[in-house]
C-alpha cells in the first residue's frame, strides 16, 4: 500500500467518522459525564472498527455478504441495544457524576459500550468488504489488516476530539436545568438512533 493509497483511505474514513452516527452519540453522551468516559467509549468503537477489519481479513465478513438475514439480525440486536443504552442514559441524567462509582470502572464502561456499539454496526464490516479491493488490491490479511489500523487510528483520534470538545463546552453551561436537559436530549437522542435502525431491521 502506497503513502498516497493510505491518505486517501484515511480521508474517506474521517468523512465516515464526521458523520453523525451511534458511536458520536455515546461519546457526546458519555463526555458529559466525564471527559475520559467519551475517550474510552473511543477507544472501544475504534477496537471493534479493528475486529471488524480482522473478520474481513479471515473472510466472516462474506459470511454476512451473503446471508442478508445475518446482517438483519445485528442490526435488531444493535438497534435494541441502542435503545437501552439511550433509555438507560435518559434515566441516569439525575446527578452529573455518581461519585459512588470508581473512575477505572466507569471508564471500561464506556468502553465496552463503544466497543458493543461497534461489533453490532455490520455496515462496519461491509465498509471494509466493499472498499477492500479498491485500496488493497492483493487483499492480503496483512493490507486488510492495515486498512483497519487506519480506520481504528482515525475514528479514535476524532472521537477523542469530539469527547474533550463536548466535556469542554458542557463545563461552560452553569444552569442545572440546562446540563439536565442536554443530557436528556443525548440520551433521547441515541434511543431514536436505535429504533430507526430497529425499524430498518423490521422492514
Amino acid at each position: 500500500m502506497t503513502i498516497e493509497t493510505a491518505l486517501s483511505f484515511a480521508g474517506l474514513c474521517l468523512l465516515l467518522s464526521i458523520s453523525p452516527g451511534p458511536d458520536s452519540l455515546l461519546v457526546l453522551r458519555l463526555a458529559l459525564n466525564r471527559p475520559r468516559e467519551g475517550i474510552f467509549v473511543a477507544a472501544g468503537s475504534a477496537m471493534g472498527s479493528l475486529l471488524w477489519a480482522c473478520a474481513v481479513a479471515v473472510g466472516l465478513a462474506r459470511l454476512l455478504a451473503a446471508h442478508p438475514g445475518l446482517v438483519d439480525v445485528l442490526h435488531f440486536v444493535g438497534g435494541a441495544y441502542l435503545i437501552y443504552l439511550g433509555i438507560r442514559e435518559v434515566f441516569d441524567t439525575a446527578e452529573l457524576v455518581d461519585a459512588s462509582v470508581p473512575q477505572m470502572r466507569a471508564e471500561m464502561a464506556g468502553f465496552t459500550k463503544g466497543l458493543v456499539s461497534c461489533l453490532l454496526n455490520p455496515k462496519v464490516g461491509l465498509f471494509f468488504l466493499l472498499l477492500a479491493p479498491q485500496y488493497a488490491p492483493d487483499l492480503t490479511v496483512g493490507s486488510i489488516l492495515a486498512l483497519g489500523v487506519i480506520d481504528a487510528a482515525v475514528a479514535f483520534l476524532y472521537l477523542t476530539v469530539l469527547a474533550v470538545a463536548a466535556a469542554r463546552v458542557f463545563t461552560r453551561i452553569t444552569n442545572p436545568r440546562a446540563q439536565r436537559r442536554l443530557r436528556l436530549g443525548s440520551g433521547a437522542a441515541i434511543s431514536v438512533v436505535g429504533a430507526v435502525v430497529l425499524m430498518e431491521a423490521l422492514t
